[in-house]
C-alpha cells in the first residue's frame, strides 16, 4: 500500500461499501497534522481524502469520530478544528458539503444516521455542560432536535439504522436507569433500574455541584459528596478526585460511585 512516509504514524483503516476502497488514517510525530487517505486495494495507490492542522495537537479520527454513508453518499467526521468538536459532511471526493452543527458545545459521539429519513443522530453537552443528551439534525435543514428529556447524563447505544436505543442514564441523586428508546425519544421499555427498595434503607452522601473562578475569568465546574449529616460548623477530611486531563471530564450530572457515598457516610 502506498502509504506517505513523512508521517510516522498509521492508524484505524475502514473498508468503503463492497471493499473498493480501503481508508486509513496517518499522522506527524508532532501531532499537529492528519491526514486520511484512501487507497486502492488492487494498485495500493492512495488519493487524499481529508487533512487536517492545529496548533496544538489531533487525534486519530476513532469510530465515533468517522461514520461512512451507504451508497457512497460520503463521510461524516466529528473535529474539533473550530475550538468545538462539531459534525461535517464530506463526499467521496474529499470536499466538504455541510457543516452540520455549530455553537460553543460538544458533539461527543456520532452514532450514526437513518438514511432514509436523512437524519444524523449523535450525543452531545449541548444547553448543559454537566449532561450529555441524545440529538438528531437533518442532513438538509440542519434543526438540531434533543431526543432525550429527563435531566441527566445519558449514555447511548444506537441500534442498526438507529431505530432504536438504550439510554443508561442518572442524575447526582437518581440511580441509573436503562431504557430502550425509539428514533423520537419515546421510552419503549424499560430495561433496568438501580433504584431499589433495598437502597432506601441507607443514609446516602449529599452530592452537590458548584463552580470555582478561576485566574484568567472561567468559572470551573467542580462537585462534591457531603456527609448525610453534614454540619457546617465541623471540621472535615477530604478526598480529592482529581481533573483527569483533556476532554475527559469528571464533573458531570451523573450518580457517583458507591465508593465516593462510602466516604461521605465515614
Amino acid at each position: 500500500m502506498d502509504t506517505n512516509e513523512s508521517f510516522e504514524y498509521t492508524a484505524w483503516p475502514y473498508w468503503t461499501e463492497g471493499s473498493n476502497e480501503l481508508l486509513f488514517q496517518q499522522m506527524n510525530r508532532g501531532q499537529d497534522h492528519i491526514v486520511i487517505y484512501a487507497a486502492d486495494p488492487v494498485s495500493g495507490k492512495r488519493r487524499l481524502l481529508y487533512e487536517e492542522k492545529q496548533k496544538e495537537w489531533v487525534t486519530f479520527f476513532e469510530t465515533p469520530d468517522f461514520k461512512l454513508l451507504d451508497n457512497g453518499k460520503g463521510f461524516l467526521i466529528r473535529s474539533d478544528r473550530s475550538g468545538f468538536a462539531h459534525v461535517y459532511h464530506y463526499s467521496m471526493e474529499g470536499q466538504l458539503i455541510r457543516q452540520l452543527t455549530y455553537g460553543d458545545w460538544q458533539v461527543k459521539e456520532i452514532l450514526g444516521t437513518n438514511s432514509k429519513q436523512s437524519i444524523v443522530y449523535f450525543t452531545a453537552d449541548k444547553d448543559n455542560t454537566l449532561e450529555q443528551h441524545l440529538f438528531s439534525v437533518g442532513f438538509q435543514n440542519k434543526k438540531i432536535t434533543k431526543l432525550t428529556q429527563t435531566d441527566g447524563f445519558h449514555s447511548i447505544k444506537a441500534g442498526p439504522g438507529c431505530n432504536y436505543f438504550i439510554d443508561t442514564y442518572s442524575d447526582l441523586i437518581t440511580p441509573t436507569k436503562m431504557v430502550l428508546m425509539d428514533q423520537k425519544g419515546e421510552t419503549l421499555k424499560v430495561l433496568g433500574d438501580q433504584s431499589t427498595e433495598e437502597m432506601k434503607k441507607y443514609a446516602w452522601g449529599n452530592p452537590e455541584t458548584f463552580t470555582i473562578p478561576s485566574g484568567d475569568g472561567l468559572k470551573l465546574p467542580a462537585f462534591w459528596v457531603l456527609p448525610p449529616d453534614f454540619d457546617i460548623n465541623k471540621k472535615y477530611p477530604v478526598i480529592f478526585d482529581i481533573y483527569a486531563g483533556p476532554d475527559r471530564k469528571r464533573v458531570t450530572n451523573r450518580f457517583r460511585t458507591l465508593r465516593q457515598h462510602f466516604y461521605a457516610q465515614r
